[in-house]
């Protein structure tokens, strides 16, 4: 199993570069519909196109985790400083499937 992890963000206004080391994320604008957040935040943050999850990516929707986050943890604060801030962590795991053959192999590097 593997975790989709930000190593490291450019600054474009400063010019260096910030070590993250967080799990990929994105802020959910209607946490209901979060399987269309999902969907929206891997087109955003990793190009994937909604034909490519939909075809490859298979969403463990018995995985999904909500509870809130320990601000003391993460930076999740950092957009409101000095004002306490509460955040509702929503985690799904999206695996892609074992691939079978050299053949499916080849079309999802192809992609």
């Amino acid at each position: 199993e593997h975790c989709l992890i930000e190593r490291e963000r450019f600054d474009i206004q400063g010019g260096g570069r910030r070590n993250l080391k967080l799990p990929l994320r994105k802020k959910l604008r209607n946490p209901d519909k979060w399987r269309a957040e999902m969907r929206l935040a891997l087109l955003d943050l990793l190009d994937l196109s909604e034909g490519w999850q939909e075809e490859f990516l298979v969403t463990d929707e018995g995985s999904l985790k909500v509870y809130e986050a320990d601000p003391t943890s993460c930076d999740l604060g950092a957009e409101y400083p000095g004002l306490p801030t509460t955040s509702m962590m929503h985690e799904v795991t999206v695996k892609l499937p074992e691939m079978d053959s050299i053949e499916d192999q080849e079309t999802l590097s192809s992609l």
